[in-house]
């Protein structure tokens, strides 16, 4: 099932929730990707899940937070 899929196919999904990640993925791409932050300050993959898992809890996977962090990484 590809993420679309899942989000399409999830009732629970809000506005607020979309939003959310969209964020999160806006500043994990920054975050990773710049050269001005230092290293020590940059996301970690758990940190990522964390975070996202304690806001969209049921909503998603650890696996499905965690295949989002390695495209971005990428």
């Amino acid at each position: 099932m590809n993420s679309l899929r899942l989000l399409e196919s999830n009732k629970e999904w809000t506005l607020d929730c979309l939003e959310f990640l969209a964020m999160s993925i806006l500043v994990l791409n920054t975050n990773i990707h710049s050269d001005k932050i230092p290293r020590s300050l940059r996301l970690t993959k758990a940190s990522f899940i964390k975070t996202n898992k304690s806001v969209l809890n049921e909503l998603v996977t650890q696996k499905f937070i965690g295949d989002i962090y390695d495209r971005i990484a990428k």
